[in-house]
Order: C-alpha cells, then structure tokens, then sequence
C-alpha cells in the first residue's frame, strides 16, 4: 500500500478568510478535522507564513485546540522559508512550491504525493496539479471536502 500524499497547509485564506479576526479565526478548523477523520494516514506539514513567527508547538495548538487535540501527531513539521534564507534571491513566484519540493527533499519523500491547500496561486506554477486553491475571502469551505478527502485518499 502507498502511503497517503502530505497535505501542506495555509492558514490565511483557508482555516479563515483572509485578514480575519477574533472568533473568526481558524473558523474552518472543524472542517480540517474532519479531513484527518475520514484521511487516518494523511499527515500535514504547515507551510503557512505563521510559521516564520510561532513554533510548531504553537501551530499544532491553533488547529487542534477546541476538540481535534487527538489529531496532533499528524503535524509533522513545518517547510523551510526561502525567503528568509540569509543572501536569498528568490522571487515571489513559485515560493510556495519550491518549499515544499525542499521539504519533500530534505526529508526523504521526494517521491511522496502531496496536496497543497493554498489560496495564494501565484505562489505555484500555473496549473499545479498539487494545488487546492481556496478562496481567500470565504477560507476553506464545506463544499471543499468531497474533492479534498478524494485527493488525500489516492
């Protein structure tokens, strides 16, 4: 059996629509759970800008507080940023993408699928089929899950 693609996660315009506030936020948390439900060996890497502040500690605790505490061990790590990087000349193109191609790299799963739930297109090539675009306004919706657990579960 192969094992199940990494899901690579925004936060900003998918667990919450874009700028949101408040209770507002992580509002589609709930949904993400229920993905981990229906995909028990899916795992989640954050490639969320988040991650250039908080520690992974704290991401795994915004998207399990409040009921998927038992979700927890399947937020394995978090990709590297490129634009960070000391001396970097990256642009803005494609950023995304290539973090997650060094993580899958740099961590032995190179030939791992994978499934990226964004809302930022232009942070991966045109017409990338590891991409789930989502709308940054509303954030990840309920409508989302039928297509999302079919792709985490080829």
């Amino acid at each position: 059996m192969s094992k199940s693609p990494i899901l690579f996660l925004d936060f900003d315009g998918v667990l919450h629509p874009d700028f949101a506030r408040g209770p507002a936020l992580f509002s589609a948390r709930p949904l993400l759970w229920q993905l981990l439900d229906e995909c028990p060996h899916l795992e989640v890497v954050f490639s969320t800008s988040w991650r250039e502040i908080h520690p992974v500690d704290e991401l795994i605790q915004f998207v399990t507080v409040g009921g998927g505490e038992h979700h927890a061990a399947r937020f394995i790590g978090t990709t590297p940023s490129i634009v960070a990087e000391r001396g970097a000349n990256v642009t803005q193109c494609y950023r995304r993408e290539t973090e997650i191609k060094r993580w899958l790299l740099g961590n032995g799963q190179i030939h791992r699928s994978w499934i990226a739930l964004d809302d930022f297109k232009e942070y991966f090539s045109p017409d990338c089929p590891n991409l789930i675009a989502i709308d940054h306004i509303t954030g990840l919706k309920p409508e989302h899950m039928e297509v999302l657990i079919t792709r985490c579960q080829l």
